[in-house]
C-alpha cells in the first residue's frame, strides 16, 4: 500500500508555527536546601509472552533512555541504565515524572520492539525515594497459526497484517511474531488472508481488529472444518485471540457458492457439431444450504419450457415437469448436520442436440442461506464448422500486440489464422499454438489505433471475417520539461499557463521565495532543460518546514491549517502503456534533523521515488474540492493519501532510489507497469516523482536532488 510520497511545504506567507524540542541536560542549578535523594532503577518487562524477558533485558538495557522532568521541563536525561548513579541523585523537593524508552519504534517489524514506562514520584527534603521505572512492551504483537485441515482446501496462502504506516506478510506457516506501532490517527489493524482454493480459484478475505491496543498480542488462528468434503465448500474460520484481556473475536468466513463445469472450464464456450453434443454438467457447492438456483436462457423455450427463467429449488410442479421433459436433470443434496449442500445439474445430450445450430447461453445463479450469491454462464455453441474464432477481449488487445483465439470443433481439423489491416489486399497466415480443443496466435508489431481483420481456416473452410481495433498510444505533454511558467503565487510550474498538465506541491515554498522544484539547464538528457527536484528546509531561521522536491501530474489546489497542501492528482488518459521510461540523476542527502518518519529512523541517507498508476473512472471530493481521480490532503493523509491497492487502481509501477545514480550524467530508468486488471480501459493516469520518498511525513534530507528528463510511455 503506497501513500503520496512528498510534502507540499505549502507554508502560508507570514503565518508559520513550529514546535522545537531543545536539547536536555543532566545538570540542574538548585539550592542545596530542600533537596532529597532519588534511587532509581529501570527494568524491561515484556508482559506479552512472545518476548523473552531475559533476552529483552540483556539486549535493551544499554539502549534504555530515562528522562526525569517536573512542571518546568526535563531536568535529567540518561542514555543508558549504566549512566544512572548508583549512589542516587539529588533533586530539589518537587513532584516529578520519570519516563523510560527502549528499543526501536518502527511501524511494522518482525524483529524491532519498543518498550515504554512512566512513573510519577515526590521528592521531600532530606528523604530518600526509591522508584523502579518498568518499561513494558508498547507494541501491538501479532501471530498467525494454521490448524490442521487448512491445507486440504487452501494452498499458497499468506496472511498480511498492517496499517497505513506499514504491514507484514506471514508467508505460509510463518511462526514469527509481528510487532506494530500504531499512530495517533490510525488505530486499527487490517488483515488479509489470501491463497488458492482446492478448485484453483483465488481466495482472499479481509478483516479489521478495531482499536488495537499496545502491550497486547492478537493471535490469529486460521481453522478449517476437516469433516467437510471439499466439494461441499470450504469453511474457514479466523479467530482473533486478544491475550491480555482474554477476549475472542470470532469471524466466520463462508464463501459464496462455487459454480463449476464438471470436466471443463465453464467460462469458456463449449463447441459441438450438431447432433454430436455430449451431456454437459454443472456442479454447485455451498458452505451452507441453498435457497435458490436459477437458470435463465432464451433457449429454454426451444426445449419446451414456457418461462425464460426457472428456479430449480422453488418452481411449481408444472414447471418441474417441463424441466424434466426437456432433459434437464438435477440433484440437490443438503447436509443439515454439517450445514453444507451440493447440486449437480445435467444438460442431457438429448436436450442439447434438440437445439438449433448456433450459440445458446444458460445463466446460472446460486444463492445460499447466508444470502451469498454466485453467478456463472454456460455457453454451448452448435456448429457444423471444423473450427471457430472466439470473440476478442480487451485483455488480449493492446496498442501493438494482440492474442487471437479459436476452438477446434472437428477432431480432424487443422486450424490456421489469417490477418491483415483493414483495406489491405494481402493476408498474413500464422500457424497457431494448439492446446487441446483450443488454439491461439500472438501478434506483435501492430500499428496502434488501427482496425485489423482476421479469420480462421481449416482446409477449404474459411470462417467469417472478424475484426479488432488496437489500442491508442498517448504520450505525456511536456515530457521533456522544456516549458515552464510562473504561477500567480510565484511558483515555477512545468507547462504552459492556461493549459496545465504537470504541477508541484511546492507552491507554499514559492511564497517564501524558495523554488524547490525548478527547470535546470546544467544537467539534462535532451533539449534545453530538465526538471530539478531539490529537497530543502523552507522558512526563516529555525521556524519553517522541510519541503521535498516533487513533481506530479495534476494540480496544486490549495492549503489548509497553514502548511498542509491539497493536491488534485491525475489527468484524463485512455491508453494502456506497458512501462514508463526516462532519464534521471539522483543524489540523496544525509539524513539529519528532518528524519521524522519512523520507518526511516535508522537510514543514513534519503530515498527518491518515481511511480506511475492507471486508474478507472472514479472521482474524489475533499471539502470544497472535487472532480479529481485522486485528491491528496496532507492534513488527513490517512484518508486522502494515494494507495496503490485502491479499488480504482488497475495498474501500478514504481522505482525507489536508495543511493546515488552512477556517474555524473543522467541515466535511463525503466518502470514496468503491473496490471491488476486487463479487462478494462483506464480513464486517468498518475505520475509522481519526489527527491524525498517520505516527504508527506515532512521527512527527508536537505541536499537530496533528483533531475528528470525525457519521460516516455512504452507500448
Amino acid at each position: 500500500m503506497k501513500r503520496n510520497i512528498f510534502n507540499t511545504a505549502a507554508i502560508a506567507a507570514g503565518i508559520i508555527t513550529a514546535g522545537i524540542i531543545s536539547g536536555c541536560t543532566d545538570e540542574v542549578i538548585m539550592n542545596n536546601r530542600g533537596e532529597g535523594t532519588l534511587h532509581l532503577t529501570a527494568s524491561i518487562n515484556a508482559d506479552v509472552t512472545v518476548v523473552s524477558r531475559a533476552a529483552a533485558e540483556e539486549e535493551l538495557a544499554e539502549k534504555t533512555i530515562i528522562w526525569i522532568s517536573n512542571a518546568k521541563g526535563v531536568v535529567r536525561t540518561y542514555n543508558s541504565l549504566s549512566e544512572i548513579p548508583e549512589e542516587g541523585l539529588k533533586l530539589k523537593a518537587d513532584h516529578y515524572t520519570a519516563e523510560g524508552w527502549a528499543g526501536d519504534s518502527v511501524p511494522a517489524s518482525f524483529t524491532d520492539r519498543w518498550f515504554h514506562g512512566i512513573q510519577t514520584f515526590e521528592i521531600t527534603p532530606g528523604a530518600t525515594t526509591d522508584i523502579n521505572v518498568v518499561c513494558r512492551i508498547a507494541n501491538v504483537v501479532t501471530s498467525v497459526n494454521y490448524e490442521d485441515g487448512v491445507d486440504d482446501v487452501l494452498s499458497d496462502y499468506s496472511f498480511t497484517i498492517g496499517h497505513n504506516g506499514g504491514k507484514l506478510t506471514f508467508e505460509g506457516r510463518d511462526d514469527r511474531k509481528g510487532y506494530f506501532m500504531m499512530s495517533s490517527y490510525d488505530k486499527d489493524l487490517q488483515w488479509t488472508l489470501s491463497g488458492t482454493l482446492y478448485n484453483g480459484q483465488s481466495f482472499s478475505t479481509t478483516g479489521t481488529v478495531a482499536g488495537a491496543k499496545a502491550a497486547t498480542e492478537y493471535a490469529f488462528r486460521v481453522k478449517h472444518n476437516t469433516e467437510v468434503d471439499p466439494l461441499g465448500g470450504a469453511i474457514i474460520t479466523i479467530e482473533v485471540d486478544e491475550t491480555t484481556v482474554d477476549v475472542s473475536d470470532n469471524v466466520t468466513i463462508n464463501m459464496a457458492p462455487d459454480i463449476a463445469g464438471m470436466g471443463y472450464d465453464i467460462s469458456a464456450p463449449q463447441y459441438f457439431e450438431p447432433g454430436q453434443a455430449a451431456t454437459t454438467s454443472v456442479y454447485i457447492s455451498a458452505a451452507s444450504s441453498m435457497k435458490s438456483v436459477v437458470i435463465a436462457s432464451e433457449s429454454l423455450s426451444k426445449l419446451g419450457i414456457n418461462n425464460p427463467e426457472v428456479d430449480l429449488l422453488q418452481m411449481t410442479d408444472a414447471v418441474a415437469q417441463e424441466v424434466e421433459a426437456a432433459n434437464i436433470h438435477f440433484q440437490y443434496i443438503p447436509d443439515e448436520d454439517r450445514d453444507i449442500s451440493n447440486m449437480k445439474i445435467m444438460f442431457n445430450a438429448d436436450a442439447l442436440n434438440s437445439l438449433p445450430a448456433g450459440e445458446h447461453t444458460f445463466a446460472i445463479s446460486a444463492t445460499d442461506s447466508n444470502n451469498k450469491t454466485a453467478h456463472a454462464t454456460l455457453t454451448v455453441i452448435l456448429s457444423a464448422l471444423p473450427v471457430a474464432p472466439q470473440a476478442t477481449s480487451i485483455s488480449d488487445i493492446w496498442a501493438t500486440t494482440a492474442v487471437l483465439r479459436g476452438k477446434i470443433i472437428s477432431e480432424d481439423a487443422v486450424p490456421s489464422v489469417s490477418y491483415r489491416r483493414r483495406g489491405a489486399a494481402e493476408w498474413t497466415v500464422v500457424n497457431p499454438e494448439i492446446n487441446g480443443a483450443s488454439f491461439s496466435v500472438s501478434l506483435a508489431d501492430l500499428t496502434p489505433a488501427t482496425v485489423y481483420e482476421w479469420m480462421v481456416t481449416s482446409g477449404d473452410y474459411e470462417s467469417e471475417i472478424q475484426s479488432f481495433t488496437t489500442g491508442t498510444v498517448e504520450q505525456l505533454p511536456n515530457a521533456g520539461f522544456e516549458e515552464w511558467y510562473t504561477a500567480s503565487d510565484k511558483a515555477l510550474v512545468p507547462g504552459v499557463s492556461g493549459s496545465p498538465w504537470w504541477d508541484t506541491g511546492n507552491h507554499g515554498s514559492a511564497k517564501m521565495s524558495k523554488q524547490v522544484t525548478t527547470s535546470d539547464s546544467s544537467i539534462k538528457h535532451g533539449g534545453q532543460y530538465s526538471a530539478k527536484l531539490a529537497s530543502q528546509f523552507v522558512g526563516v531561521g529555525t521556524i519553517g518546514a522541510f519541503a521535498a522536491g516533487n513533481i506530479f501530474i495534476g494540480e496544486f489546489l490549495g492549503t489548509e491549517n497553514t502548511t498542509k497542501g491539497i493536491l488534485g492528482w491525475g489527468r484524463n488518459f485512455t491508453s494502456r502503456p506497458k512501462a514508463l521510461k526516462g532519464y534521471i540523476k539522483y543524489t540523496p542527502g544525509a539524513m539529519g534533523k528532518y528524519n521524522t518518519y519512523a520507518g526511516t529512523k535508522n537510514d543514513a541517507f534519503d530515498q527518491g521515488i518515481i511511480y506511475i498508476a492507471l486508474l478507472t473512472d472514479k472521482t474524489m471530493s475533499y471539502k470544497s474540492y472535487s472532480g479529481w481521480p485522486q485528491i491528496v490532503a496532507t492534513a488527513d493523509i490517512n484518508n486522502y493519501g494515494f494507495k496503490s491497492d485502491a479499488d480504482n487502481v488497475i495498474a501500478y509501477g514504481e522505482k525507489v532510489y536508495n543511493e546515488a545514480t552512477d556517474g555524473s550524467d543522467m541515466i535511463e530508468f525503466y518502470i514496468p507497469l503491473d496490471y491488476y486488471r486487463t479487462d478494462i480501459i483506464p480513464s486517468n493516469i498518475i505520475i509522481t516523482a519526489s527527491a524525498s520518498r517520505y516527504g508527506d511525513y515532512y521527512s527527508g534530507a536537505e541536499g537530496s536532488v533528483m533531475y528528470l528528463d525525457d519521460l516516455e510511455l512504452v507500448y
